[in-house]
Order: C-alpha cells, then sequence, then structure tokens
C-alpha cells in the first residue's frame, strides 16, 4: 500500500512540473509551429473565396460596406445604404466598374476572377449603428458566396450596442471545410466590467486555433481600458497562455519594457505533454530603436521572435 501511495506522489509531481526543452529543441518546435502557421497561411490564400473578397474589398465601386466605408484620405466619409444599393450587378471590363443590371431583393454581384468557375456574392441582410469610435458598426450582417450555383461561404454576423460601445458579438464564417467562430461579451457594473472573448477555427473537423480571453476592464470618458488580461490561445500543437496585470504597467514609464516584463507572463508550449518551449517577452530589436516581442529560452539566451515565427505576428497582437 505505502509502495502504491508514493509511486502515485511521483506521478502526481512529474504531471505537475513543468519540463522546459533546451535551446536546440526550443527553435526546433517554434521551426514547426511556423511551419503550422505558414502552410494555413499559403492554403487560406488559395481558397477561391479569398481571391473574389480581395476583388470586391479592392474596388470602390463594389455595392458593398467595406469598399464604401473604409478610410480614404482626402475622401469624405460615405456611409453604406444596404436598401438603396439592392440590384443585379456586373463588371464592365472595358470601364473597369461594377454597374448595375437590374432589380433583386439582395445585393448580388457577379464576380470575375482569374479561375473558371462563375462566382455570385450575395449580401442578404446589413445593419449598422453608432458607436463611440466610429459612426457606423455592423450589427446584422449575412452574406453568401456561390461558384457555379454551389455555396461555398456562408457569413453570420449579429451584435448589439450598449453605452456606444459593443456589447456582444456572434460571428459565424462556414466554408466547404472549414467554419470560423467569434463570440464577444462586455459587461459593465459602474466603472468596472469584463470582456470574454472567443474564436476558433475548425478545419477538416478538427479545431486548429481556439482561443479563449477574459479581460477586467474600466471604464472613462474615452470607452474602456484593460486592466487585467489573461488568454489561452491554442496553434495547432502549440500553446500560449497570458497574464497580463496593466494596472501595475504604466504606458508612459521611461521603463515600459521592464514594467511589461515585470507585470505579464506569457508561455509557450507544445502540445500534447505541455513541454515549455519559452517566455515570450517584451525587447528592444534594430539596434534598440524598435519594441517587439522576443522568445527567452530556458538558458536565458533571447532572440527576436518573428526570426522564428515571423507568422505569428499574423496572431499574437498583443497591446504593447
Amino acid at each position: 500500500m505505502i509502495k502504491y501511495f508514493s509511486l502515485s506522489l511521483v506521478l502526481l509531481s512529474l504531471v505537475g512540473c513543468t519540463q522546459s526543452f533546451d535551446k536546440t529543441e526550443a527553435i526546433r518546435s517554434l521551426k514547426v509551429l511556423n511551419s503550422d502557421l505558414g502552410q494555413f497561411f499559403m492554403e487560406s490564400e488559395g481558397l477561391p473565396e479569398m481571391e473574389v473578397l480581395k476583388i470586391l474589398w479592392a474596388d470602390s465601386t463594389a455595392p458593398l460596406p467595406f469598399p464604401k466605408e473604409k478610410f480614404i484620405f482626402a475622401q469624405s466619409y460615405q456611409e453604406y445604404d444596404f436598401q438603396g444599393s439592392k440590384g443585379h450587378y456586373r463588371f464592365d471590363s472595358i470601364q473597369q466598374l461594377f454597374y448595375r443590371t437590374g432589380d433583386h431583393e439582395t445585393v448580388l454581384i457577379e464576380v470575375n476572377t482569374s479561375l473558371p468557375e462563375d462566382y455570385q456574392f450575395e449580401l442578404q441582410a446589413f445593419e449598422t449603428t453608432e458607436i463611440s469610435s466610429r459612426p457606423s458598426f455592423p450589427v446584422k450582417a449575412q452574406a453568401i458566396l456561390k461558384s457555379d450555383s454551389a455555396r461555398i461561404l456562408t457569413i453570420q454576423h449579429e451584435a448589439a450596442v450598449a453605452d456606444e460601445l459593443p456589447l456582444f458579438i456572434r460571428t459565424h464564417v462556414k466554408g466547404t471545410e472549414y467554419a470560423l467562430t467569434a463570440n464577444f461579451d462586455r459587461t459593465r457594473e459602474g466603472n468596472h466590467g469584463t470582456i470574454n472573448a472567443n474564436s476558433n477555427i475548425i478545419f477538416e473537423n478538427q479545431k486548429i486555433v481556439d482561443l479563449e480571453f477574459d479581460a477586467d476592464i474600466g471604464y472613462s470618458s474615452m470607452g474602456y481600458y484593460f486592466q487585467k488580461i489573461s488568454f489561452d490561445l491554442t496553434l495547432f500543437h502549440h500553446l500560449i497562455i497570458a497574464e497580463i496585470d496593466y494596472d501595475q504597467i504604466d504606458p508612459t514609464s521611461p521603463n515600459y519594457i521592464s514594467t511589461f516584463n515585470q507585470h505579464s507572463k506569457i508561455e509557450i508550449f507544445e502540445r500534447p505533454y505541455r513541454k515549455k518551449v519559452g517566455n515570450i517577452r517584451l525587447g528592444t530589436t534594430n539596434n534598440g530603436e524598435l519594441t517587439d516581442y522576443i522568445i527567452e529560452f530556458r538558458n536565458g539566451d533571447t532572440a527576436p521572435l518573428a526570426e522564428y515565427i515571423p507568422g505569428i505576428q499574423k496572431i499574437l497582437n498583443l497591446k504593447l
């Protein structure tokens, strides 16, 4: 009995202890993560729906909210009129613009691409309201993309606003082999509140990206600000865990980097055994001129995080 009890204690101690890679193993692990991210971005960029959305985003004549409402220097803000934009549209390759060919109960756009299939993008619903930071915040959006009459993309979005700030957001994007879900919830009691957000990407029935984000926030006349942040971010076979105490961090301090590192803990692990790769900290690059993320290995050596995983800057976007 004592033997089994002692063995149990040993096993529990091993589970409770975090093992760390040495520098060589950690670099290998980071390269694996970078390869996973690179493959993901490459496959995403190659999706036909990405090409269609890029075309529509870039063309200011497309009768959609995102080209109409994005900021253009020296041009006045244009609020999108969904009701007035309803109709059937095609692209004139000579005049290089989208033109209206007839009536339709939604915004239906024929999109020409370099691909052999025919594509139709349909904005079925779109509503906005005003918030403190912008005059038009989407509270409802529904859209589909068809390829030769087969639906390849569905977008559903709804949100609510309170105190001129987003109260909740629910966004779901579904393709033929993937799904993206994002949720945001904010609370308020007096001048304090919380934010809970989560998002994930499922590809071929496997969750490859998963984020759980929690924050304590304070309110001011300008909106809200972060007091404490914690999040778990799963990226393929890796996990990033963070706790940041912004209440103790002075953004105007000349020692901001050391203060940030003192009051934050950001660690990266390799799953499924949760073996530690290193600590993510703030540091300087370009001879001390720029503030950037660095990776700190078990032996204390450091290197710019982007040196091993440049793609992570597209996902890991913490407030510096």
